[in-house]
């Protein structure tokens, strides 16, 4: 064993094991969804405890009313002396902030090492190191083995040469970047622990939980789990196939059920907001966990995804019965060209129309994402997709122009096309990222459709949602407003915020043409 007294070529004690201090930053991005608590980061903290490690700390910056300034105090906060492994989630839309909090950490703390996980270092590995001033390594793919072993790495020796070996990580030393193989999937998702709720304040977390029921909406204290990960399906704007393999992996449906109870009886949870990608994929496991949901008599209700060509009246009924009150539907475009050619979907539009007339019918509420702007769609083909809407008319639905995410079909086919350039750096602040309309600064697939055609889709959108919706008092308007003003944590939050407002009250005038 080495001597206490040995330092590393930073200039910090060797770290004797279980000493090394542990912080998982969740930086903070606008979400019109809500605060919801960070699932990846409460993963780790529980494998990191379960294997003896206790100095870790969770930040959620999305709690704080000024996310920058919280995140310097915090590192302020931390001994200089010890070893600080500081760790980031980052997404696509967040990678900006993120690489900047990254600059910040490093600045305030040179002798730290700083990492970087979630789906954008995992699909872009390389450009995230060569772009994120101040980190050192990037763990890719699912990281409760992953960030373990470089936990354990680095607590018998706190320099990043170290990480060399371990299966799942890239590392920065110096001025070389070291890809090593990807770790393979977790098979069992039973073999990890449940989610460190304590790490968190758990109930800080409010985001939509719609019900049809208003007076039940009120009883709803909701939280997240998940119970798989993973889609083996193939949508060309989708990455999650990229990140995980086309291999879902399960939860058995006793531990799905523990945890419920778990989260009723100890946390005082009684409605719970399913992340998974495809919670129907399986229905014989679906028709298992309601059953265990009855017999328990959980007293619960919940919300899941489901895909249109998964689901039943039988198989509704039954999760209806078990407590599901909401559910979200992936349907993408009114046109069936557009859907099984381009999106390759893999679902009919009767499909869909069956699934959400049966969730009407029972008694679900169904909200319905649509996209636009796929290769080749012209505007008569965006307008069959709000008849669409206008015919099945769920209670909610979104529209949304259609984004690029690296490690899609979607990028290497914008990439081929030049709608991208073949250089293209996610981590160059592009022109276009300037625009009112692009809250998440990122790229939007622009082929057919001309800016008259998007101005053009955007007022019958508007028109469409309104015409779907209740009329609300003045005094509900003001309350909605005074609600999301109190979301915001920055002028630009804000002016997101009445932009859409704006939006809608001029949809407002135009319904009364």
């Amino acid at each position: 064993m080495r001597p206490s007294n040995m330092k590393n070529h930073n200039g910090i004690p060797i770290a004797m094991k279980k000493d090394i201090r542990i912080s998982l930053v969740h930086d903070y991005a606008f979400s019109s969804k809500g605060r919801m608590p960070p699932l990846g980061l409460m993963y780790l903290s529980a494998s990191l405890k379960q294997n003896g490690f206790r100095n870790i700390r969770i930040l959620d910056l999305q709690l704080y009313r000024k996310p920058r300034k919280s995140l310097i105090e915090y590192l302020n906060s931390l001994d200089h002396q010890a070893p600080q492994l500081i760790g980031f989630y980052m997404n696509t839309p967040t990678r900006f902030v993120v690489q900047q909090a990254i600059q910040i950490t490093k600045k305030l703390h040179p002798r730290a090492l700083v990492c970087a996980g979630g789906p954008h270092p995992t699909l872009d590995r390389e450009a995230t190191l060569s772009s994120c001033e101040g980190l050192d390594f990037v763990v890719a793919g699912e990281g409760e083995r992953t960030f373990l072993e470089s936990v354990q790495r680095l607590s018998e020796n706190f320099q990043v040469e170290s990480l060399k070996g371990v299966a799942g990580t890239s590392l920065k030393i110096e001025d070389q970047i070291i890809h090593q193989d990807l770790r393979p999937r977790i098979r069992d998702l039973d073999d990890i622990p449940f989610p460190d709720r304590d790490a968190v304040d758990i109930h800080g977390y409010r985001f939509e939980f719609p019900v049809v029921d208003q007076d039940l909406q009120k009883t709803l204290k909701p939280t997240t789990l998940i119970s798989s990960r993973g889609c083996p399906y193939s949508c060309v704007f989708c990455s999650v196939a990229d990140q995980w393999g086309r291999m879902t992996t399960y939860h058995s449906p006793p531990r799905v059920i523990e945890e419920i109870k778990i989260l009723k009886e100890q946390y005082g949870f009684n409605a719970f907001y399913f992340f998974d990608d495809t919670f129907t994929l399986d229905r014989n496991r679906v028709l298992d966990i309601c059953d265990r949901m009855l017999k328990a008599h959980l007293g619960i209700h919940w919300f899941c995804e489901i895909r249109a060509n998964t689901v039943d009246q039988e198989l509704l009924s039954t999760m209806y019965r078990a407590g599901l009150r909401s559910v979200a539907i992936g349907v993408e475009s009114g046109n069936p060209r557009i859907l099984n050619q381009v999106i390759k979907k893999g679902i009919t539009l009767d499909e869909a129309t069956r699934a959400i007339n049966i969730c009407k019918k029972i008694g679900i509420y169904v909200k319905a994402f649509f996209t636009f702007s796929y290769p080749g769609e012209t505007l008569d083909d965006v307008r069959m997709t709000l008849h669409y809407i206008d015919t099945v008319r769920p209670d909610t639905f979104t529209m949304t122009k259609l984004i690029i995410y690296p490690g899609t079909p979607l990028y290497r086919h914008a990439v081929d096309d030049n709608i991208l350039a073949k250089e293209f750096d996610w981590f160059r602040y592009y022109s276009s990222y300037n625009s009112a309309s692009n809250e998440l600064v990122m790229p939007i697939f622009i082929d057919r459709l001309s800016f008259k055609d998007f101005l053009a889709i955007e007022k019958e959108v508007s028109r469409l949602s309104i015409g779907m919706r209740k009329r609300r008092t003045p005094f509900q308007l003001l309350k909605i407003l005074g609600r999301n003003i109190k979301k915001t944590k920055s002028g630009k939050d804000l002016i997101i915020v009445l932009k859409r407002i704006g939006n809608y009250l001029i949809s407002l005038l135009l319904r009364q043409k």
